[in-house]
């Protein structure tokens, strides 16, 4: 009798719900570099354009374009009024004019920036080809002020919460929140599904202030449209944890 209640309650108990895959949206263009947030629309780079593509936060409609022939952009971050961004080994700051006309160029002396944040008093950059976080000061030579080893496998973008430091990993497929005291150190990994099956490359990340969002290139297929991903979860508060 105990193993036929025991069955019945089983066949009863409700099945957890699947996984929220996370909300996506097809971009009009193939190779996005980066993703900025303003507080009101998505700011994405596309390098083979040399175009900013500037999205409306409900439904991703491009509703502004702006053409750089000057740059090849890649990582974009908003720091101190001025939009900043990456352009082969130079780091390019831009007024927000109509024309996002150039203000100031500095060299950027660790190659190819893929990450850009600020902090509200400094500006975070990260490269793929050294593996390391570079902490800078906005001055005219953008001067690094401290280095850091990068404690995951390959970064590929970075995005401060207005709290902490956080990274999205191409290697591992993670969302990586850092100690920003310490950024070698992680305080949280979190796995991003919509990289799960690799076909998808992150390239830009980005805090609305409740969600994370993520910018990807398509792997196998080169001229495939790229896309934005929303993720579902609410991260804006850390549970801890290490390695």
């Amino acid at each position: 009798l105990l193993l036929v209640i025991a069955r019945l309650a089983w066949k009863g108990a409700p099945k957890a719900p699947p996984p929220t895959p996370p909300a996506q949206w097809e971009l009009p263009y193939s190779h996005p570099a980066g993703l900025a947030f303003d507080g009101e629309s998505f700011w994405i780079p596309d390098w083979f354009s040399q175009t900013i593509y500037v999205h409306e936060r409900q439904g991703l409609r491009a509703a502004r374009t702006v053409h750089l022939p000057g740059e090849v952009p890649g990582a974009a971050a908003f720091a101190a009024g001025a939009l900043w961004t990456s352009s082969g080994k130079r780091l390019v700051k831009h007024m927000l004019d109509a024309k996002l006309t150039v203000l100031s160029s500095a060299q950027d002396a660790h190659g190819q920036t893929v990450g850009m944040a600020y902090d509200g008093l400094y500006l975070w950059t990260c490269d793929a080809k050294t593996g390391r976080l570079h902490k800078r000061i906005l001055d005219a030579d953008l001067t690094e002020v401290a280095g850091y080893r990068y404690p995951g496998t390959r970064p590929a973008a970075l995005a401060y919460d207005g709290k902490t430091l956080w990274s999205v990993d191409a290697g591992s497929r993670d969302l990586i929140e850092h100690d920003i005291a310490d950024p070698e150190k992680i305080r949280r990994r979190i796995p991003l599904s919509a990289y799960r099956d690799g076909d998808w490359k992150p390239v830009g990340l980005a805090f609305d202030g409740i969600r994370f969002w993520t910018a990807a290139e398509n792997i196998p297929k080169a001229d495939r449209l790229g896309r934005v991903f929303m993720h579902p979860v609410d991260l804006r508060h850390s549970s801890g944890g290490g390695k």
